[in-house]
């Protein structure tokens, strides 16, 4: 048995590459969704068993193939670090010639279900139905070859270590690779076994290597990898890794090239930047840009660290009005057959309409009078285009749609306004395969209301009813969105910085903020203006509910002030005191060492004037034993043992500096109102008193020493009469509570600083 200040913590090592670099090797067996595409099939064959496989053919006959293989590699991916000593093996039988090609990643989210030989990604199948030379790939699809593999019966072969399948893996970015599988020669004729019987045989094809973890390497892209609708204006950051002395910024549209660029390619656009960021420039409305960062360490070692492979897609120059913030009325109509349908999506399928009537507006029978249909979009927009589905009903009744029409807007409902480019709305088809097939051009007006009036319909005044499918309006973003904290977000820090992405013409933003709703939408809470797209550190009370606002301003536009919606957010109840995660078992002086005594400081050295252990007081480690508690927990994975014996002290305390803790020693941020612990007792414990000191001011704890069950400990604050804005000393003791003392163990486990939110 050891002291505990001096105990000797093994440590296990994994195996390192180099200085700062670690790796996890891994074995990956294709999903089960891999497959095969064919001329004489629809799509992909049977999930594979161990009496077959994907097959490889290019004879004359028909039935010439090639395979795919899916690879799930997202689990690796979400760590940071990068492939490295890579091998493909294949398993399978029938003797052949394949070569393995990478699907670059825009093309890698293919349907299974549609895949046949003439659509398949990366081959060429002209002329049909059978070529008499090799199958031809087109290159601008793929990557490779990676490899060529003499399949041999029954016989797993593997490569050699393969670089150019590293660079492949690192270059995904959203966890799924797919490998095309091709004939080499005409007359190969290859089996590939996928999963045979299941990845514990042992037997299939495997993606097998390791993937290298280093603090060398750049992390925590912003934008987050895989973003879509960021600002064109974004700025690129990265944390950068531990070693870097510079950082070069690779950037392009296309996924292969940046990952394969190096110092000589012109898509290094930054190089040997000293700051962690990078501005790309105006970007391209709705453009996918692929960007990494290599970091470079300082001379003399210079080792570079390639990065991984980041994406993200700019915002798009115009976005659809939610359908949720249009309200549509109409002259007449139909039980059933409502103006909402044309636009709540009903009969919408990948933008293609049904020919379900009950998802359309439909004018009552016998209705007289003009005929018209008008959207109110809640407030003002700066509107690009219409989207019109007419009325697609089966047989004939898709006459019922629209022919002859006025479209008009307005602000204000009172002046309207016509769009005078458009008079006529095409005819719908009546199949269930109809795409909208009219636009009408907005060219950017403002408008809260739209009214189209028609005045016949494509019966040519056989059918007295007039209809429409759905209408689409499409808006260039002129207000702040996307907020941050998002709209209603909860457990929101209470020194939050707020966000959102600028309206389209936006030069300054006033800000509106407010615990009362009313004061941020009448506009008297005003704030500030800014030319910035944030506004804080704010510094907010715990439990409380936030009203904000932010209105767009550009006096040289002809619309100065485009008004906000108005967005809340929720504080978070509680700041953290101590939670018990941080604290370890390494041994004093080893780096990142935080032994949970030398922290809470307890009675151990002088027992008999302070009966306090914190934390078990010999931990046996090759038992799987540790200072702290890692099964009776209230949150997370660890709590403190507090150990008590008042037989020979006639008390035991364990004290904490909050100064030494996150929380620090200004307990008035946030105005919370209640100090809150949580404890787990013991049948065995002699009940003791239970107490806790903030700065010397006691509040005995009213529960049960002797209940194995968490119990909640809660001291008001305002009833300890002290000093919040310094508290140097938090104490938990138990105290003789007759005149012979006794002995137990309690866990104690999140001591909040808490305000409760109201409901």
């Amino acid at each position: 048995m050891c002291q505990k200040l001096f105990c000797i913590v093994p440590v296990v090592l994994l195996f390192s590459f180099a200085s700062g670099v670690q790796a996890t090797s891994f074995s990956i067996f294709p999903t089960q969704d891999s497959y095969v595409a064919n001329d004489s099939q629809d799509g992909p064959d049977e999930v594979h068993s161990s009496d077959d496989g994907i097959h490889i053919r290019d004879i004359t006959a028909p039935r010439r193939r090639v395979g795919f293989l899916k690879f799930d590699i997202s689990d690796l991916k979400s760590g940071d670090g990068a492939f490295a000593n890579v091998s493909f093996s294949i398993d399978g039988h029938d003797a052949g010639d394949v070569a393995v090609y990478g699907i670059k990643e825009e093309l890698d989210s293919i349907d299974v279900n549609i895949l046949t030989w003439n659509n398949a990604p990366g081959v060429q199948n002209d002329p049909t139905p059978a070529l008499s030379s090799p199958v031809e790939l087109d290159l601008a699809d793929l990557v490779g070859p990676l490899m060529n593999f003499a399949v041999v019966s029954r016989t797993r072969e593997s490569t050699e270590t393969n670089q150019a399948l590293a660079d492949f893996l690192n270059s995904d970015v959203d966890g799924i690779v797919v490998f095309l599988l091709a004939p080499v020669e005409v007359g190969d004729n290859a089996i590939i076994l996928t999963i045979e019987d299941s990845p514990d045989s042992g037997s299939g094809t495997l993606l097998e290597g390791d993937f290298v973890k280093a603090v060398g390497f750049a992390t925590d892209p912003g934008p987050v990898n895989g973003d879509d609708d960021v600002a064109r204006d974004v700025i690129l950051s990265w944390i950068p890794g531990e070693f870097a002395n510079t950082h070069n910024v690779y950037f392009g549209t296309n996924s292969i090239d940046v990952n394969a660029a190096d110092i000589t390619s012109p898509l290094l656009v930054g190089p040997a930047l000293d700051d962690p960021t990078y501005n790309a420039g105006r970007l391209e409305f709705g453009q996918t840009y692929f960007w990494r960062v290599d970091e470079v360490n300082a001379p003399p070692d210079t080792t570079v660290f390639k990065g991984k492979l980041w994406s993200f897609t700019v915002e798009y120059y115009t976005y659809q009005i939610p359908g949720e913030n249009i309200t549509a009325s109409a002259s007449s109509y139909e039980v059933g057959k409502e103006p909402d349908n044309t636009i709540n999506g009903s009969g919408l399928d990948d933008d293609t309409h049904s020919t379900g009537t009950s998802a359309m507006w439909l004018t009552a029978s016998g209705a007289s009078g003009p005929v018209w249909i008008q959207y109110d979009f809640g407030k003002p927009y700066r509107l690009s285009e219409m989207l019109v589905w007419n009325y697609n009903g089966g047989d004939i009744l898709f006459w019922y749609g629209l022919k002859n029409v006025t479209v008009e807007y307005s602000t204000d409902r009172t002046d309207w306004n016509p769009i005078g480019s458009i008079s006529e709305f095409a005819s719908a088809t009546g199949s269930d395969d109809y795409t909208y097939n009219s636009v009408v051009p907005f060219g950017g007006v403002v408008a809260q209301y739209v009214r189209i009036t028609a005045t016949s319909n494509w019966s040519n005044g056989f059918l007295t009813q007039f209809g429409l499918s759905e209408v689409r309006f499409m808006q260039v973003p002129v207000h702040a969105r996307y907020p941050s904290p998002d709209n209603q977000e909860t457990d929101v820090a209470i020194d939050v910085v707020l966000g959102w992405m600028a309206g389209r013409e936006a030069d300054e933003h006033d800000v509106y903020f407010s615990a009362d709703q009313q004061a941020v939408t009448g506009g008297t809470s005003f704030i500030l203006t800014t030319d910035q797209i944030g506004y804080g550190p704010l510094s907010l009370d715990l439990g409380s509910t936030y009203y904000w606002r932010i209105d767009e301003v550009n006096d040289n536009e002809a619309v100065p002030v485009w008004q906000g919606d108005t967005w809340s957010f929720s504080t978070t109840e509680y700041i953290v005191v101590d939670d018990f995660e941080s604290y370890n078992d390494l041994n004093v002086g080893e780096e990142g060492s935080n032994r949970i005594f030398l922290t809470w400081i307890d009675g151990y050295d002088n027992p008999s004037t302070n009966g306090s252990t914190m934390g078990y007081p010999e931990p046996v480690f090759a038992d799987d034993e540790h200072f702290v508690e890692m099964t009776i927990v209230h949150g997370s994975e660890q709590s403190a043992p507090v150990l008590y014996d008042n037989t020979t002290a006639s008390y035991s305390e364990v004290t904490v500096n909050p100064g030494e803790l996150p929380v620090g020693n200004d307990w008035s941020v946030g105005t919370p109102e209640t100090l809150v612990m949580w404890v787990y007792g013991d049948p065995n414990n002699s009940a003791e008193q239970m107490y806790v000191k903030v700065n010397g001011a006691r509040s005995n704890f009213d529960g049960d020493l002797t209940l194995a069950q968490w119990q909640e400990f809660s001291v008001d604050l305002a009833s300890l009469g002290i000093n919040l804005n310094n508290v140097t000393t938090l104490t938990i003791g138990f105290d003789r509570t007759g005149t012979i003392g006794g002995t137990g163990m309690v866990f104690i486990d999140d001591i909040w600083l808490y305000t409760p939110l109201d409901d």
